[in-house]
């Protein structure tokens, strides 16, 4: 067998986009919750440019998690279809992975990730497979953890992952900035 076939052994197939981005888009924490009752209680000309631009985007994933919904279906036109690949373009799924997790959510999946990237690979490969096939019923940071995993058995990288934090401050800095995302950086999600 050459190289390349061996190569192709080891890959995992990875999750469909459209399950993932469905599921996190439509993912709401506690969060966003408790903001967009406070947003939705406003009268429009109470809101500050960024609070529109959040509600917005607030929105805007609803949209898309309810036009891939119809896309797994097969309900999905031309254009809608567009419309969703081009928003997959244009937005990173460990960018809103990573906003919507908590510091100890954060904080206990590396832990996972660098014990589970510890075991044989034919024994995680097993693993893998196991829990794609209940993904929907997985909770968020079991779902977080199983991409990471997807991406670095198949992607194995040389230098350190820069996601992988090393200190408690890294992810102290990424939860305070996570609270003011969607008003210090709207431009992230549209």
């Amino acid at each position: 067998m050459s190289s390349i076939d061996d190569k192709l052994e080891e890959k995992v197939e990875e999750l469909l986009p459209e399950l993932e981005w469905k599921k996190w888009l439509s993912y709401e924490t506690n969060f966003e919750k408790e903001r967009k009752a406070k947003l939705f209680q406003k009268r429009s000309g109470e809101l500050t440019l960024e609070e529109l631009k959040e509600i917005c985007k607030y929105k805007r994933s609803n949209i898309f998690a309810k036009l891939l919904d119809f896309y797994q279906k097969g309900t999905c036109s031309k254009d809608e279809e567009l419309l969703i690949s081009d928003f997959m373009s244009n937005h990173s799924i460990e960018e809103i992975m990573m906003a919507k997790l908590t510091y100890e959510e954060l904080e206990f999946a590396n832990q996972e990730i660098t014990r589970l990237n510890k075991i044989p690979k034919q024994e995680l490969k097993e693993r893998i497979e196991s829990k794609k096939e209940e993904y929907d019923t997985l909770s968020m940071v079991d779902s977080y953890i199983l991409h990471r995993i997807i991406s670095n058995f198949n992607h194995p990288r040389k230098l350190p992952n820069k996601e992988v934090f090393k200190t408690k401050s890294d992810l102290q800095d990424l939860s305070t900035e996570k609270k003011y995302i969607y008003v210090a950086k709207p431009a992230m999600y549209k």
